[in-house]
């Protein structure tokens, strides 16, 4: 390194570098265009001549704010010719009229302000009229001082009131406060009821009663003093001849007196007329009202549970639930009677049926009991129809509309309609035997949906083989026989036909819910039958279902080709229609009673069996295993007939021996609702129901 630095010390300057000579580098070109060469423009509609453009371009340009003298003047007198040039063609361009509206409005200022000046002239001179204190000072000048002046001009001068306002006495406010005494006070409780306002109404109305009858007794005396005076009697009065008219010979008769309208509060006597039925039906709301009030009382507890009850158990146990006991449905003479059958309302969540035959056997002689319950109610049904014998099958017209009238089947083999709507006086009509009544029970009646205007009908089925359609006429039933089992058939070859072989008799009834012309009919042989009504080939097909009698056979609401049957020979089976095997085969341990779809999943079901046991299923969540299987509480145990369930709320009905009528609430792992269903729409709803029994149906094994 310090080689290197000794070698550049002694390193000679360098030369200086000669400038470079300047080169100019023009750049030219030759236009194409000619002198003469012209363009239309559109604008002026004109033919211009061509400009020919500046085609020198500048490569560097660079800002500075330094520029030689003399090109600033020059700039500057450019400028000043520019400006002296476009001021010459502004006055050239002007034309005469504008000359004169620039005249016009010079006048008009003139004027304006001329008039300005004689305003304010006019102005100062009212002033110098009004100085007061001018005025003031040539009148009182010579006697009172400038001071004197000064104070008078400045107190207000009652007589012009243009510049000044009167003036008042301010009051001064005072605070006063007052000390009393706490007046007595007194804490006190009660409870009003509609008995209590209703007694209260009725004294009120006693003295007002009381008051008009004081006044008619002055009015009396009055009389009385009067005719005392003057000496007349009152038969003498009324027995006096009328007041004839000026004009002719006929008496003056006087229009009679309006009847005065009815007092709309009514008071009841407190002793009633013997055989005054008036009285008593006034009493009748009242009484009901009482009665629903007393029984909220009693049933709070179930009230509560049936409204917010929620099994918080279920969430430990996913696939498992539990039915709460909520109310014990129950009428007077009922213990020995047999539950046969129960009916929820279509239209009423609250309102239910329940049809009693005595015994354990439907043959068993003794009169039944139509009862029609309400929840709001509990304790006492709301309608009891008494029967010569006992009912075997109840059910509510399906329509809103008729959803008073009520269809019965009895032991004696006949049907009736009722109608629950009047109380006092309910219109029943009966199936005899000059009208075609069924020989043997009956047991099972189904009514048929139809459109308003049309006669009401049902079928019902009975033990001698007949399924019967029956049309309800004005004071009559007017039966058609369907079809006929024959339970002892001769040789085949007195017959002709082979469709005609129908062993056994029908034991239960379900007619589809899209299609009222076919019935499902359950056989005491454990066949179901499928009957087309409408149909001349293929009207009867047939399902090897069970191999003992079928009880119950129930339609799916979600899916219109699935039902559901069930038998005595401990069986529950899930069909699909046109198919010959079952699609789920569920074995509950004990004759099956009865079995009923839920209202909102198409693959729950619930079933209860002879052993006392209700069982529920969810064919899409669990086949093998119900969800619930629990022992109804009974205080001796007996078997299970019927059951129902609500089609407004998770409420399940189940009727048995002994009058055991009791509802249920369904545990929240019961009526889980699937994840998909969370917010959406009804069609969305069922084409969820319709995926879970569509799914079912494709797991199947086949046949």
């Amino acid at each position: 390194m310090a080689s290197r630095n000794r070698f550049r010390g002694r390193e000679s300057p360098e030369p200086e570098e000669e400038p470079e000579p300047e080169v100019e580098i023009r750049l030219t070109t030759t236009s194409v265009l000619d002198n003469a060469h012209i363009s239309y423009d559109f604008r002026s509609g004109q033919y211009q001549r061509f400009i020919p453009e500046d085609y020198m371009f500048h490569l560097l340009t660079l800002p500075s704010r330094i520029i030689h003298k003399e090109e600033l003047e020059l700039q500057a007198l450019q400028e000043a010719k520019k400006e002296e040039e476009a001021a010459s063609e502004e006055q050239g361009q002007e034309s005469e009229q504008d000359k004169f509206y620039l005249m016009h409005l010079e006048l008009q200022k003139k004027n304006e302000e001329e008039e300005k000046k004689k305003a304010e002239l006019e102005q100062q001179q009212q002033q110098q009229q009004f100085d007061v204190a001018r005025d003031l000072e040539e009148l009182y000048g010579s006697v009172m001082s400038p001071e004197e002046l000064a104070k008078l001009d400045s107190q207000p001068n009652p007589f012009n009131f243009s510049e000044r306002v009167s003036q008042t006495l301010r009051v001064p406010r005072k605070d006063l406060s007052l000390q009393t005494d706490q007046p007595p006070s007194n804490t006190f409780g009660v409870t009003v009821g509609l008995h209590v306002v209703h007694d209260a109404y009725e004294r009120d109305y006693m003295l007002v009663l009381a008051k008009e009858r004081q006044k008619q007794l002055e009015k009396q005396k009055e009389e009385e003093e009067n005719e005392r005076k003057t000496g007349d009697k009152p038969e003498a009065k009324k027995e006096a001849t009328p007041k004839f008219q000026k004009s002719g010979g006929k008496p003056e008769v006087k229009p009679q007196a309006k009847a005065e309208p009815p007092d709309p509060v009514v008071v009841v006597p407190t002793v009633p007329v013997a055989g005054d039925q008036g009285s008593l039906a006034s009493l009748l709301l009242t009484t009901r009202m009482l009665e629903r009030t007393v029984n909220q009382n009693n049933y709070d507890d179930v009230i509560q549970d049936y409204k917010y009850w929620e099994d918080t158990s279920d969430d430990f146990r996913p696939l498992e639930g539990s039915l709460l006991p909520l109310w014990r449905l129950s009428a007077p003479r009922t213990r020995d009677l047999l539950v046969a059958d129960v009916c929820w309302s279509p239209a009423h969540p609250d309102l239910l049926a329940a049809a009693y035959s005595p015994g354990t056997l439907v043959r068993v002689s003794g009169g039944g009991l139509l009862c029609i319950f309400s929840l709001k109610s509990p304790s006492v049904p709301e309608r009891c129809l008494p029967t010569p014998c006992g009912l075997t099958s109840v059910q509510f017209h399906p329509t809103v509309s008729r959803e008073c009238v009520v269809a019965a089947g009895r032991t004696d083999g006949a049907v009736m309609v009722y109608d629950a709507h009047p109380a006092q006086a309910p219109r029943v009509i009966t199936s005899t035997t000059t009208t075609g009544k069924h020989l043997l029970p009956v047991s099972q009646v189904c009514w048929v949906a139809t459109d308003p205007g049309q006669n009401l009908f049902f079928y019902s089925v009975a033990e001698d083989g007949r399924v019967t359609q029956w049309t309800v006429l004005h004071d009559s039933l007017q039966p058609c026989d369907v079809l006929t089992f024959k339970t002892n058939l001769p040789s085949k070859k007195a017959f002709g036909t082979q469709k005609n072989n129908l062993e056994g008799t029908a034991t239960c009834l379900a007619i589809k819910p899209d299609n009222k012309n076919v019935l499902l009919l359950g056989v005491d042989t454990g066949l179901v039958l499928e009957l087309c009504l409408t149909s001349s080939t293929h009207a009867l097909v047939r399902y090897p279902a069970h191999t003992a009698a079928v009880r119950a056979v129930v339609w799916n609401a979600h899916h219109k080709s699935v039902f559901a049957t069930c038998s005595l020979d401990w069986t529950l089976k899930i069909w699909l229609r046109h198919q010959k095997c079952a699609l789920v085969e569920l074995d509950l341990g004990a004759p099956v009673s009865d079995v009923t779809w839920c209202y909102y999943s198409s693959s729950v079901l619930v079933a209860v069996t002879e052993d006392g046991r209700a069982h529920v299923y969810d064919l899409f969540l669990r086949r093998c295993r119900p969800l619930c299987s629990q022992t109804l509480p009974q205080r001796r145990p007996s078997a299970l007939a019927c059951v129902a369930l609500c089609p407004f709320q998770p409420i399940l009905l189940v009727g048995g021996e002994r009058g055991y009528l009791v509802t249920f609430k369904l545990s929240p792992n019961l009526r889980r609702p699937p994840k998909e269903a969370k917010g959406a729409d009804e069609q969305r709803l069922r084409e969820i129901e319709l995926g879970k029994l569509e799914r079912i149906i494709t797991t199947a094994k086949p046949c």
